[in-house]
């Protein structure tokens, strides 16, 4: 397997800068786009409630992806930092700590958000529909 290694301490600081931002706009630009080409077939096909539903969802989507961000972003100051100090054993630890807590993080908060969307959707429809509610 052929390895590339990248020295982040010798070089260049602004074309490393764009080397790794680069991808990360162009993933968010794709996010973008792909936001709005969903809310033009979800509103022409389906109608406004299932355009208000992906109003609804939109900010959700982006709550997760900043807890994922903010321990994505620590644990890079960690990677960072012992990176400087020449300690690839720690560099590994916080690596793998980060993706931890971001994995942990994301399944608490799709469980958070499942449940608290069925128990709103249930109680929503329980209103609106009293007859077709049995206790």
């Amino acid at each position: 397997m052929n390895e590339t290694r990248v020295d982040y301490l010798n070089g260049k600081l602004f074309p490393m800068i764009l080397k790794f931002s680069i991808p990360a706009a162009i993933s968010l630009l794709i996010t973008a786009i792909y936001n709005i080409v969903d809310r033009m077939f979800v509103g022409n096909f389906n109608g406004t409630s299932a355009l208000a539903g992906l109003s609804v969802c939109f900010p959700l989507s982006y709550m997760m992806m900043a807890f994922a961000l903010m321990c994505s972003a620590g644990g890079s100051t960690f990677f960072s930092l012992f990176s400087g100090q020449n300690e690839p054993e720690k560099m590994n630890r916080s690596f793998g700590n980060a993706m931890v807590l971001v994995c942990v993080f994301e399944i608490i908060l799709s469980a958070l958000l499942h449940y608290d969307v069925c128990d709103y959707a249930r109680k929503r429809y329980q209103s609106r529909h009293p007859a077709n509610h049995r206790e």
